[in-house]
């Protein structure tokens, strides 16, 4: 079974074929059906990094053409330029997700899939500057299923090398290709981390969305650094108006001085101390409305049990991301 049970494999082909009849028309009439050929490329897909590997198993095991594989693959080219896998993933999830389309909660995120043979859209990898790698942008629900997902852009550094976009260029190309119906666009939530603290503005249907991120820990941890250090300087210049009032008197222009000097870093560390609060009650917030930003990282460790997404073997864009909707279709849970 592909798909796990055998209940949750009948209904995820029945909308991959739905989508092949829909949008793959054959005159002739074939030697193979859309069925055996789905369930050949689905085989390859999930448990294999690449044709040839599948095609000498296909030649061990079978008795089939000696290039069965390259026979497959062109069909899989042919799905691939119509779309077939992300219209069953989105007939799919309209039909079965259970989300508020009034009020959206949703988490985004950004994972590196290393490139082996892709030619389009890849970069310097940040983490290991050997290597190539192409960025996946994944906008998931809370329930952890994905409605949009796009391959984040490359620009050229250098004549030799390219570099990825930020991770905050994916907001909007998403949002511009939700796979699922929304009555109120204004009821929009995304869920980010620190990479998506932006002053910049994202909007769905000409309504502006709110991304809600994480305080720094940086911060707060620098307001507590500068109180500690103003209270140093408020004991110094309590030693320094001792030691003036015994020299000066009461009345001199050191002693207002310093007493001045005292009041605005009692103000400063006022300040500093409702600062941290607010961040702190905008921590519990975020904690308590449900971020759970963890989840979109879990998906993605799901995602890469996959062979083909875990070591990008794709040479186009088109077909890599036929597979990545064939990783959504293989990790939803239909639970009703």
């Amino acid at each position: 079974m592909i798909f796990g049970s055998s209940y949750s494999t009948h209904v995820k082909k029945r909308y991959i074929l739905e989508a092949i009849n829909t949008l793959f028309i054959r005159v002739r009439k074939p030697t193979y059906t859309n069925e055996y050929l789905l369930d050949s490329i689905l085989e390859c897909n999930l448990n294999y990094q690449s044709w040839a590997k599948y095609g000498r198993t296909l030649r061990k095991f079978t008795k089939l053409p000696k290039f069965h594989n390259k026979y497959l693959n062109e069909i899989y080219l042919r799905w691939s330029s119509l779309g077939i896998f992300e219209l069953a993933y989105k007939n799919l999830i309209n039909d079965n997700l259970d989300y508020n389309q009034y009020n959206l909660k949703l988490n985004t995120d950004v994972t590196c899939i290393s490139n082996m043979y892709g030619v389009e859209k890849i970069g310097i990898n940040p983490e290991y500057t050997k290597k190539h790698v192409t960025k996946l942008a994944t906008l998931n629900t809370l329930g952890n299923a994905p409605i949009g997902a796009t391959i984040v852009d490359n620009k050229k550094i250098l004549k030799t090398h390219n570099t990825l976009c930020h991770d905050k260029t994916s907001i909007q190309p998403l949002l511009n290709n939700i796979l699922v119906v929304t009555n109120n666009a204004g009821n929009i939530k995304i869920n980010g981390d620190k990479a998506y603290i932006t002053s910049d503005k994202y909007s769905y249907k000409d309504k502006n969305i709110t991304i809600i991120t994480p305080t720094r820990k940086k911060t707060i941890k620098q307001a507590k650094k500068e109180i500690k250090t103003t209270m140093d300087n408020i004991g110094t210049n309590e030693l320094k108006i001792y030691k003036y009032k015994s020299k000066y008197g009461d009345k001199s222009k050191n002693v207002t001085r310093c007493f001045q000097k005292i009041e605005n870093m009692r103000l400063k560390i006022k300040n500093l101390n409702k600062y941290i609060d607010k961040c702190n009650d905008e921590n519990k917030i975020k904690t308590t409305t449900g971020s759970k930003r963890y989840l979109i990282e879990n998906y993605f460790c799901a995602l890469k049990h996959i062979p083909k997404l875990y070591l990008r073997t794709d040479k186009l864009i088109k077909t890599f991301m036929s597979t990545v909707y064939i990783g959504f279709i293989y990790n939803y849970k239909i639970t009703h």
